[in-house]
Formats: structure tokens, C-alpha cells, sequence
């Protein structure tokens, strides 16, 4: 049937991420991409995360509050360098 043009759609895998999970990591992208920090990798972001909570908990791992306090804070450093 590909032959004839008919698409095969695979269905979509759950992502293990909470939504303000994949919030955070599009945040941190976000920033890495404007310039605002070096390491836009997960490891950067862990590393971030570490810095923050004094906790060495991997981002993809948090809580919901402890990704809503990390989020927060990177927001205001936005806000603070006006992007």
C-alpha cells in the first residue's frame, strides 16, 4: 500500500515527562539558544538543577514543585536580561 502513496502513522509513545517538565526542558533550550547559557544539554540543565536545590536529583526526575521552583527561577533570569 506505501507503493500508492498511503502513509503509515505509528501511534505516538507516552513521554515519561510531566508537562511542567517539558516546559523546563523547553525553557532551558529556549535560553541556550538566545545566548543566555553555554551548555543547552541535559547535562548543563542537571547541573543547573544541582546548583538550585543543593540535591543532585536529575532534572527529567523532579517533581512537580521542584520543576515549578526551577522554572520560576529561570523565567526571572530571563526577566532580568530582558529576553
Amino acid at each position: 500500500m506505501t507503493n500508492k502513496g498511503a502513509k503509515i502513522r505509528l501511534p505516538r509513545g507516552k513521554s515519561s515527562l510531566s508537562p511542567i517538565q517539558r516546559k523546563l526542558w523547553a525553557v532551558w533550550k529556549q535560553m541556550h539558544a538566545d545566548g543566555l547559557i553555554d551548555d543547552g544539554s541535559s547535562r548543563g540543565l542537571n547541573g543547573f538543577v544541582k546548583r538550585s536545590l543543593n540535591d543532585d536529583v536529575p532534572w527529567n526526575e523532579l517533581t512537580n514543585t521542584q520543576a515549578t521552583l526551577i522554572l520560576e527561577t529561570l523565567k526571572q533570569w530571563q526577566k532580568r536580561v530582558g529576553k
